[in-house]
C-alpha cells in the first residue's frame, strides 16, 4: 500500500528457489498513485431565510471536478472556495458533494440536514442618497432589490433593499408639493422563472423632467407583496443630498 501519491519504480526480482544468490531475472516498471480524493464542505451557520443565499464553503482535497447536489433540485460542478445556492420553499434540506480526482477516483459527502430554511420577510429603506449623476435622464436606474447599498459611501440610487421572494414592488417619489416625480412598478413570477431578473427592477437616480433634482426632503410610497403572501407597505422621507 501507499500512503501518499506519486510517481514510484516498481522492482520484480526473480531468483532460484534453491538459491537466492543466482537471479535470473529483474524486472522495473514505473507506476503513478493518484492521491484519494476527499469531499468535505461546511455548510451556512444559521438559518437562511427563504430567498436568500445559502454558501458552502468548499473544503474538499485531491479533486478535478465536484458534483454538488443541494437538494434543492439545483446542482452544480463548482471548485470555487465558496459556493451558494438559494432556497424557495422552507424546510430543512440534505445536501451531497461527490469530489473526483484526475484518476478517476471518487469520494461522497452527504450532510443530512445541512441547510434550514425559513420564511423572513423585510423591507429597509436608505434616509439619504446622493444621486447618481451620469444615470438615466428618466430617473430610472437597474437595481436589484436584494443587494444593499444602504452602508456604503456610494449610495447614488434610491430603492428598498428586500428580503423575501417578491412578487411585486411598486414606489412612489413625491416632492414636498405632492407633485409625483417617480413612480416603478414591477411585477414577477413566484417563484421568479429568472432570479437574475430580480436585478432590473428600477430605483430612482434623482432625475426628474431631463435634470437632477434639487437638494431636498422627498416623500416615499412603496408595497412589497411577496410570493409568501407577506404584504409590506412603508411611507416616509428621503433626503437626496448633492
Amino acid at each position: 500500500t501507499y500512503n501518499q501519491g506519486g510517481t514510484f519504480t516498481v522492482t520484480l526480482t526473480a531468483c532460484e528457489y534453491t538459491s537466492y544468490d543466482t537471479c535470473i531475472s529483474v524486472q522495473s516498471a514505473t507506476i503513478t498513485i493518484y492521491p484519494l480524493p476527499v469531499a468535505l464542505f461546511i455548510p451556512p451557520p444559521t438559518q437562511v431565510l427563504i430567498g436568500n443565499q445559502a454558501c458552502f464553503n468548499n473544503k474538499s482535497l485531491n479533486y478535478v471536478q465536484l458534483e454538488w447536489d443541494f437538494g434543492n433540485g439545483k446542482t452544480s460542478n463548482l471548485t470555487d472556495p465558496v459556493v451558494c445556492t438559494s432556497y424557495s420553499q422552507e424546510g430543512t434540506y440534505d445536501v451531497e458533494l461527490i469530489a473526483t480526482s484526475s484518476g478517476g477516483c471518487k469520494d461522497t459527502f452527504r450532510l443530512i440536514s445541512a441547510v434550514t430554511v425559513i420564511k423572513g420577510t423585510k423591507l429597509l429603506i436608505p434616509n439619504a442618497f446622493t444621486g447618481l449623476a451620469s444615470g438615466s435622464s428618466n430617473g430610472e436606474e437597474n437595481v436589484d432589490p436584494t443587494l444593499t447599498n444602504i452602508s456604503t459611501a456610494e449610495n447614488q440610487v434610491f430603492y428598498p433593499y428586500i428580503v423575501g421572494i417578491l412578487k411585486s414592488y411598486e414606489m412612489r417619489i413625491f416632492n414636498k408639493w405632492g407633485e409625483l416625480i417617480f413612480e416603478s412598478h414591477e411585477e414577477t413570477d413566484c417563484p421568479p422563472a429568472d432570479p437574475d431578473g430580480l436585478k432590473n427592477w428600477k430605483g430612482w437616480n434623482g432625475f426628474y423632467r431631463g435634470k437632477m433634482a434639487k437638494q431636498d426632503v422627498y416623500v416615499f410610497t412603496i408595497d412589497v407583496v411577496f410570493c409568501s403572501g407577506d404584504e409590506l407597505s412603508k411611507t416616509g422621507y428621503v433626503m437626496l443630498l448633492r
